[in-house]
């Protein structure tokens, strides 16, 4: 898959996206790559993972089947600016865009939640 680069989004701070197959990557206000193959277990039924930024926003995202990293918005923070979904067809993963001012993101495995009233 191609690389997205920040200076292709303007008036963004930060973008998220994956990789090749094994990574996931942020740049721009913050810049890292993460190896989310690594943080899970051997014997680990989950596919998907989380990843978190200082504005609130959390993120869903795994590798499916067609070799696309997918995205999927839990939470929506104050920067968070918008979710441009990959293509197979151009050889692109979901992007993630936010603007400026982001000051640190973490990724995991697992979380909670509080429960939803309805029933």
């Amino acid at each position: 898959m191609n690389k997205p680069k920040v200076k292709d989004y303007t008036q963004s701070g930060l973008i998220v996206s994956g990789h090749s197959d094994d990574i996931i990557f942020v740049e721009g206000d913050l810049n890292a790559e993460f190896y989310p193959g690594k943080l899970m277990l051997e014997d680990s039924k989950c596919e998907c993972m989380h990843i978190a930024f200082s504005d609130g926003t959390l993120l869903r995202f795994c590798y499916d089947e067609d070799g696309v990293w997918r995205f999927t918005v839990q939470f929506r923070g104050a920067l968070f600016a918008e979710k441009i979904e990959g293509c197979i067809e151009i050889n692109t993963n979901d992007v993630v865009v936010f603007l400026p001012g982001i000051k640190w993101c973490i990724l995991g495995s697992m979380g909670t939640k509080i429960a939803s009233n309805k029933e």
